[in-house]
């Protein structure tokens, strides 16, 4: 693999600093799975979500364009190892702020691994006149989210499914349909997936 492709976890993580961290982590005992039995590693939040990200992520991501190699290798490291450890903290109950900036942290994470993956991810929207004979029975761009009922797969945002209802036109741009979420994923079965960035 050239120096250009390898992934973050090739080349350096603070595994000081995250090892800190999961060991804070084995001392939480409210909630946490390893309260369900003994685990061999009852630590496994933290350590995995340094190890996933390192190896989805370039080490390239953190390295400046300017300076001499060793500057550069050196703030990359630098740099990738602030992230890392904001990235793996793990939550206190007591402190909603360190709370928000992990998921903030946990944003900017799934965005890196996005761009570093978008040329294998990349779709082309279609035209409507492509896919309307998909959908005899609906006017398009009216068509409901029961692909299942016209022979293909439903995708749905994970965010999604964390709404209470579900509301989408009914086949018609003058009708609409809402109903539970529960109910929507009982009758679609979609495949639950991280579709949209937020901003």
């Amino acid at each position: 693999m050239s120096n250009d492709n390898k992934r973050l976890i090739e080349d350096y993580l603070p595994i000081e600093a995250i090892s800190a961290e999961a060991s804070r982590e084995k001392s939480v005992r409210k909630g946490h799975i390893s309260t369900l039995h003994l685990w061999w590693a009852r630590r496994p939040l933290v350590a995995c979500r340094a190890a996933v990200y390192g190896a989805l992520v370039p080490a390239s991501r953190f390295v400046p364009e300017n300076g001499t190699d060793e500057k550069r290798k050196s703030l990359g490291r630098a740099n990738s190892a602030r992230f890392v450890k904001s990235l793996c903290r793990y939550p206190s109950d007591s402190k909603p702020e360190e709370k928000a900036a992990i998921a903030r942290a946990i944003q900017e994470a799934q965005r890196h691994i996005l761009i570093a993956h978008a040329d294998r991810l990349t779709v082309e929207l279609a035209e409507e006149s492509e896919f309307k004979d998909a959908f005899p029975d609906c006017e398009l761009g009216a068509m409901p989210p029961f692909g299942h009922l016209y022979g293909m797969p439903v995708y749905v945002d994970s965010r999604l499914a964390l709404q209470e209802e579900i509301a989408f036109n009914a086949g018609t741009h003058t009708e609409a349909l809402r109903m539970p979420y529960a109910e929507f994923e009982r009758l679609a079965e979609p495949e639950l997936l991280w579709l949209a960035h937020m901003m």
